[in-house]
């Protein structure tokens, strides 16, 4: 049941980054979060952040490999 609702809050985020509002969300007030939900939106944040920094580490490392080897084509 937390899941749809961080979606929701994450959608909202954007849209307010954006200053869009969604034909729903037009005539319904935004209600505050419970210190619960805030909670668990700072985790999710934090997950969604971990990620995306392992996945520029994953990004960084398959670059460096692809890189001509210097060393080797000298030999």
């Amino acid at each position: 049941m937390s899941q749809p609702k961080l979606k929701l809050v994450k959608s909202r985020a954007n849209q307010a980054k954006r200053g869009q509002k969604s034909k729903a969300q037009k005539n319904v007030p935004a209600s505050p979060l419970s210190p619960a939900e805030e909670r668990e939106a700072a985790r999710f944040r934090a997950l969604v952040s971990a990620r995306a920094a392992q996945k520029f580490m994953v990004h960084q490392i398959l670059h460096a490999l692809e890189e001509p080897n210097d060393i080797s084509s000298a030999a």
